[in-house]
């Protein structure tokens, strides 16, 4: 446990040469397989943010029986199955190999594909009622110019009507990935690429996931204080303490 921990701090520390390479995610995947959403050694604090995401998802009220959605960055394929589950029509990308075998091995179902790529080499010739993209900007790009390039790659490939929705940990400075950005920096440059946002909630109360993710705590002690995280992000003074930003946008008129 305590070797994962050090190996951990480790890679934080290197984040900017660490996370950008495609070793450092086949590896998670490997040791992680598909257990866990972002794949950290607390599963059962994954799942509780896990239900957390697909709660916020279901604000779209999104009519999955005629969707095609488009899963960037999909992992070993957890949220791809579950879109697939509810009727759509699914696409995974992902440029971490292993993940993208993790991920076909545990699907069964008929309506999901999945695809080795980078999301700066995306190709699609279809549009998508859905494009979701988890835990992706924040490592893959390095800079504000990187980011805008990506958001002007899926521009063409949103539907009519359709929505973008992003869910990224989006900061400056310490808890920053490898992107440094404040949330308000980073629904500017999307507003500004012709995006129109249509709501902005924080998650996964990071005081709390700092806590608890990095040791696979019991069930009678992450279900408290992963509670109390969920209570205490509700307060105005504490509302933009979440490490993750849900980001649900549709394409300017």
């Amino acid at each position: 446990m305590f070797s994962k921990l050090k190996q951990m701090i480790h890679d934080r520390i290197h984040r900017k040469s660490v996370y950008v390479t495609s070793i450092y995610w086949d590896s998670k995947a490997e040791g992680y397989d598909a257990s866990a959403v972002s794949m950290w050694p607390n599963t059962i604090l994954n799942e509780y943010y896990n239900n957390e995401l697909m709660n916020i998802i279901d604000l779209l009220k999104l009519d999955y029986n005629i969707s095609n959605v488009l899963d960037l960055g999909c992992g070993t394929g957890i949220f791809s199955r579950w879109f697939a589950a509810q009727g759509a029509q699914v696409k995974g990308i992902d440029f971490s190999e292993k993940a993208i075998q993790i991920a076909i091995s545990k699907s069964n179902s008929e309506n999901i594909t999945y695809h080795v790529s980078s999301i700066f080499d995306i190709n699609e010739q279809i549009k998508y009622n859905l494009i979701f993209i988890k835990s992706v900007l924040s490592v893959a790009c390095s800079s504000n110019d990187q980011l805008i390039s990506v958001f002007n790659i899926l521009k063409p490939l949103i539907a009519d009507n359709g929505s973008l929705f992003i869910c990224e940990p989006i900061h400056k400075g310490f808890l920053s990935r490898v992107l440094n950005i404040n949330i308000t920096e980073f629904t500017n440059i999307l507003s500004a690429q012709g995006f129109k946002i249509s709501f902005v909630k924080p998650i996964c109360f990071w005081p709390v996931r700092l806590l608890l993710c990095y040791v696979p705590w019991p069930k009678f002690i992450t279900s408290p204080i992963y509670y109390l995280g969920v209570f205490l992000q509700k307060l105005p003074l504490l509302s933009r303490l979440g490490d993750y930003w849900c980001i649900s946008a549709t394409l300017k008129k």
